[in-house]
């Protein structure tokens, strides 16, 4: 027990310098460049949410399809099951083309369109 005990000593204190250089070079950054770490940070969370619930939302409705058609032979749950989401796809992906949004279309009260 004696043996290996200068050697846990020792890593922990390796653990403790690395510890402390990493919080003196954090002291020695600048601000601008906290700042933007923490920027960049919240902008990365943003990005890892959105993807979380765009894979969520595609397992739930691949899974959904594949339970229905594995379980069944009937032509109107085919068609239901692959239908319904093709259209919502559709009808999403039609409204994201045609939007246009700019300040001269804009509601303005005694404005024409």
């Amino acid at each position: 027990m004696s043996e290996t005990t200068p050697h846990i000593q020792a890593g922990s204190h390796r653990a403790a310098q690395v510890a402390a250089d990493s919080v003196t070079a954090l002291h020695n950054l600048s601000p601008w460049v906290m700042g933007l770490a923490v920027v960049a940070f919240i902008g990365l969370c943003f990005v890892a949410y959105r993807m979380l619930r765009v894979l969520v939302t595609t397992a739930l409705i691949g899974g959904t399809q594949w339970a229905l058609l594995a379980t069944s032979t009937d032509w109107r749950l085919w068609a239901f099951a692959l239908g319904v989401p093709a259209f919502i796809a559709a009808a999403l992906f039609g409204r994201m083309r045609s939007a246009t949004t700019s300040i001269e279309h804009g509601h303005v009260k005694g404005g024409k369109r």
